[in-house]
């Protein structure tokens, strides 16, 4: 496998696994406010995960 190949892969690998591990937070909190039927970016904040995300890609904000 060629270098660039190989860095595309472990690219497109980070963000496969990182993608999921987002998904499966966001449905954990949802579970656990069972009173909510929406998930809002308020919730998101008050989870944390949207500063995770500012503080990991601030020029995506």
């Amino acid at each position: 496998m060629g270098n660039a190949n190989f860095r595309g892969y472990l690219f497109r690998n980070y963000w496969a696994v990182w993608g999921q591990t987002l998904k499966n937070t966001i449905i954990y909190h949802y579970k656990k406010k069972v009173f909510s039927p929406k998930i809002t970016g308020i919730d998101l904040y008050l989870w944390e995960i949207i500063s995770e995300l500012q503080q990991t890609y601030p020029h995506r904000s």
